[in-house]
């Protein structure tokens, strides 16, 4: 492929490259940035990494130091010279937040596995049939070019992310087989699974609890749904937030999930199901994703809009006849 020659040629190249990634980042966001950041640096590349957080403390061990990491509208964007930007895990160039000012004008490689993606790069890597970023770097460059253990172990936990510990409809043979072929180097997957999930704080524990503690059921069961609301100064709703929807969806009956994220003057809300299409549903809000799993952010507070999407979650069902 044309696209997969290119990619090449920037690895080996003396471009200037910034690497980023979309805002408020996840671990396939993470693990995607943090593997090419070793892979650059590894051969002298000049590259910077920026991102505008704010990174959650249990995904922070994926984040190189050198990462800038932007936080607030007040912090200043820091001064990059780059030829050229490698985006990753992001449909669009606006879900980079305060990050797209600097993106723009330079040439684009866009790397990404969502459906919405809107092919914004002069090179798209887009692949929707895969599970995560980190997979479609894996799979590209598995036989073009040495992997540093660092770099497989930076895309590994990034596709365990996205696959939920290889548990979601995402995971597939080529996922399956890409790691095997890490592990068959030695690496320890069941390591990298301790760092993403094996462990959080008590105040996340406590934050978790009272998500699942607060549930609210409707059509029958078939929708299910929490709210967490985010303090100033406690602990991120991001920390907990795969968790909870995962816990949610897993309840016998339940078809979608979903989460708000109060955040005060707007709210997050992510939806998950077993089989129904709800990205279309986020795409009313301005948001979107997967099938499956989808998103939006709203500059509403949740008090205005809990119940309006709730409503939609019903009609669309009836409409599919769930």
């Amino acid at each position: 492929m044309i696209e997969t020659a290119s990619l090449l040629a920037v690895l080996h190249g003396d471009k200037k490259i910034l690497l980023t990634g979309h805002s408020d980042p996840d671990g396939d966001c993470l693990g995607a940035i943090a593997g090419l950041f070793f892979l650059l640096q590894g051969k002298s590349v000049r590259v910077t990494g920026v991102i505008e957080g704010p990174v959650p403390d249990r995904l922070s061990f994926l984040l190189p130091q050198e990462i800038n990491v932007i936080e607030g509208d007040e912090q200043k964007l820091p001064e990059v010279e780059a030829d050229l930007a490698i985006v990753v895990d992001s449909g669009e160039l606006k879900r980079l937040g305060r990050v797209e000012q600097i993106v723009k004008g330079l040439e684009v490689i866009n790397i990404d596995h969502h459906p919405d993606n809107e092919y914004f790069g002069d090179i798209n890597l887009v692949d929707e049939n895969a599970s995560s970023a980190c997979e479609i770097l894996g799979l590209i460059l598995q036989d073009k070019i040495h992997l540093p253990p660092r770099v497989m172990e930076a895309w590994a936990a990034g596709i365990l992310y996205d696959t939920g510990g290889l548990r979601h409809p995402n995971t597939r043979k080529e996922t399956l087989a890409l790691l095997a072929s890490w592990m068959g180097t030695g690496m320890k997957l069941h390591l990298i699974q301790e760092k993403l999930f094996g462990r959080q704080t008590r105040d996340s524990f406590a934050l978790f609890q009272k998500a699942l503690g607060d549930l609210r059921f409707g059509r029958g069961g078939q929708i299910a749904w929490t709210v967490i609301k985010e303090e100033k100064g406690g602990p991120s709703p991001r920390e907990v937030t795969q968790k909870v929807i995962d816990e949610i969806r897993g309840i016998a009956g339940v078809e979608v999930a979903i989460l708000f994220v109060d955040q005060g003057a707007g709210t997050k809300v992510s939806f998950r199901s077993s089989n129904f299409p709800v990205n279309d549903i986020a795409a009313r809000w301005g948001g979107g994703g997967h099938v499956r799993a989808a998103g939006a952010n709203l500059e509403k507070p949740f008090a205005e809009v809990y119940s309006e999407i709730l409503t939609a979650v019903e009609e669309k069902m009836d409409e599919w006849n769930y």
